[in-house]
């Protein structure tokens, strides 16, 4: 029951959050979802990593549980402050049932709008990515690369710098007239590291053994070889997820009417979560009968589908800014 409340309300503020960033950054909306991204995933890093071991050591479960609610109690503070600080905004605004309840204006909107219609893409394939590797990376680690505890946690210090670097470089750098090619490239990141995890790394080992150099032959283990392809993928994965989800949001924050940002933000979602239900589900039957490895070329390979899907009817299409200026009558941003 705490789960599904938790699920229920978070469909209400995670789009209302995403709706204020127009607001409240106006000329810079890139900084501002960079800022969230940050804060979202610095977040949950400390609560895993610094506070519930604490917590856990000084009282077990109940003091874990009753860190969150203090934790929750003070985010809910923060939210009420805002609030009243932004009352006589238009972002408080309280729009009618009847129009709260109708979606046929966000509906032409991702009909005509290419740049929202890839934002959705490449958000499905960011979550698609980051929770295929969490149902493949056990596996994987196990059989495949067979690593120590020291060697897998350092795999994950490449994937924190390349995501500390997209955010950087989106925050400075990504405009809506260079949102289209930030999720191209990072569709592209995404689909070269899962064919990288999945297959390189064989062709890789074959290269080295014809190569007859003495230093380089030495690398002869497939675990060796493994662990060499991973440590760039871990970047280039860092880097790409961080780039897509905040080139997405930008294009969607910038193209959006301002009466329809909270709506667009929960309808990309909405789609996004009821397409990956299936897959998600088969997903963690292809680990486990057909290995990691499958799951990954898998989805390279469902990438490259969606990327030649959303490029070819754009093909040689010039696309000019539309500033997010439609407001709709009686509409609130949020």
């Amino acid at each position: 029951m705490i789960a599904f409340a938790f699920a229920s309300a978070s469909q209400v503020f995670n789009p209302a959050e995403l709706a204020l960033v127009r607001t409240i950054q106006t000329d810079a909306t890139r900084r501002a979802h960079s800022l969230l991204v940050v804060l979202q995933y610095a977040g949950q890093a400390i609560g895993m990593l610094v506070l519930a071991p604490v917590l856990y050591l000084l009282g077990g479960p109940g003091a874990m549980l009753a860190g969150a609610a203090i934790t929750l109690a003070l985010g809910s503070g923060l939210a009420i402050t805002l609030w009243v600080r932004m009352r006589r905004t238009e972002a408080v605004s309280v729009v009618s049932s009847h129009d709260a309840f109708t979606f046929g204006e966000t509906v032409r909107f991702f009909r005509t709008e290419a740049r929202a219609r890839y934002a959705m893409v490449v958000t499905m394939f960011k979550v698609v990515v980051s929770r295929g590797l969490v149902v493949a990376l056990p596996l994987y680690l196990q059989h495949d690369l067979r690593a120590g505890r020291d060697a897998t946690a350092l795999l994950f210090v490449p994937g924190v710098i390349g995501a500390v670097v997209g955010v950087v470089w989106c925050s400075r750098s990504v405009t809506l007239e260079r949102t289209r090619e930030t999720m191209r490239m990072a569709l592209l990141g995404m689909m070269v590291a899962m064919f990288a995890l999945s297959l390189f790394d064989g062709g890789l080992g074959v290269a080295i053994q014809l190569s007859h150099i003495g230093p380089i032959v030495h690398l002869d283990s497939h675990e060796d070889v493994t662990y060499l392809v991973a440590l760039p993928v871990a970047f280039l994965l860092g880097l790409s997820l961080s780039g897509a989800i905040i080139a997405a949001r930008v294009a969607l924050t910038e193209t959006a009417p301002r009466g329809q940002q909270a709506r667009v933000f929960a309808v990309q979602e909405t789609i996004t979560e009821a397409f990956l239900v299936l897959p998600l589900v088969a997903s963690g039957f292809a680990v486990q009968f057909a290995g990691p490895r499958v799951l990954l070329a898998a989805i390279g390979a469902a990438a490259t589908i969606a990327f030649l899907a959303m490029e070819r009817p754009e093909r040689g299409v010039q696309l000019e800014p539309q500033p997010a200026t439609a407001a709709l009558d009686g509409v609130a941003a949020s």
